[in-house]
């Protein structure tokens, strides 16, 4: 039985991420030109000295993830011809998954992802919106986005990581207010982030990405993708881009996404920097197995079970 993909989303990124693979596999260096031809600035630079508060800009974080993320796979798919049971991505993610699936060529998928994040960024004005991870359950934290609605404030949930973990999303006054009926009794994190994602507040940019991603060549993918928002299992390439426009506007329902993902595989392998996926995954169900590729270990290690 073939693994089930899984692919990263924003926040994964950090300076050098990848700085060993790009030494060790000179052959990934085309990847990383590719990409930086297409967005017309030198994004493995940017990756590999940052600075920082470079780097982690929505329009410059989710390509450098995707481009990373699609060089590790290829390094191992040269050498390892996987067969995917299937595969699925978190928020952006999820083009990581349709490239590495060929439904989307890498080149529009760097291109795509830049402006996404630059639409994002732009959809609220600094400052107006905000996002928060919140240690409770989803039900309490339903109640309390219900509660702000109520009072015209916003805040939803948006993404659904675990049974202890919701991410909210919505105007900085709604966040706040859900933060507060919450926190005597749960932990609350907030996240440094520049706009307020998977939101209906980022409309915005879901209509200013709809005249690009509409113009791109979507074909079917090589195996089954499951997609973010209500687990559906993608095999053609219709509604694709609709869906991909949606998720902009919609919560990661992650939990569903992995119950969904195991009725492929309980096997699992994360390629991108860090191991957030894997964390998150720990605690919907202990028994799934995630591999972690990242570094020069990871791989070497990973082509020696499967040579």
């Amino acid at each position: 039985m073939g693994k089930v993909l899984l692919f990263p989303g924003q926040g994964a990124q950090f300076v050098g991420m990848g700085n060993d693979v790009i030494r060790e596999f000179p052959e990934v260096k085309v990847i990383y030109e590719e990409a930086s031809d297409r967005l017309g600035f030198d994004i493995k630079n940017l990756i590999m000295n940052g600075p920082d508060d470079k780097l982690t800009m929505t329009e410059n974080a989710q390509p450098a993830i995707l481009t990373t993320s699609y060089a590790l796979w290829s390094i191992i798919q040269s050498r390892c011809e996987l067969s995917p049971a299937a595969a699925l991505g978190h928020s952006l993610g999820e083009y990581s998954a349709l490239v590495t699936a060929g439904s989307i060529s890498f080149a529009d998928a760097v291109m795509i992802t830049h402006l996404r994040g630059k639409f994002m960024q732009e959809a609220v004005p600094v400052g107006f919106g905000k996002m928060a991870a919140i240690m409770a359950p989803a039900v309490e934290v339903e109640r309390e986005c219900a509660k702000a609605k109520k009072s015209n404030m916003y805040c939803d949930i948006a993404n659904y990581n675990g049974p202890n973990q919701q991410v909210v999303s919505g105007t900085k006054e709604g966040v706040n207010y859900v933060e507060d009926q919450l926190k005597e009794r749960f932990k609350i994190f907030d996240l440094t982030v520049s706009a307020p994602f998977h939101c209906k507040l980022m409309e915005p940019a879901r209509e200013k990405l709809a005249s690009f991603i509409n113009d791109i060549g979507i074909t079917s993918p090589s195996f089954t993708i499951i997609e973010n928002i209500d687990s559906k299992l993608i095999k053609s390439n219709d509604n694709i881009a609709e869906l991909l426009l949606n998720q902009i506007i919609s919560p990661v329902k992650w939990i569903d996404n992995i119950n969904t993902a195991c009725g492929f595989s309980q096997s699992m392998i994360e390629f991108g920097p860090g191991s957030v996926l894997r964390s998150l995954i720990r605690r919907i169900d202990k028994k799934i197995k995630v591999q972690n590729i990242e570094k020069v270990n990871d791989i070497d290690s990973f082509l020696k079970d499967c040579n």
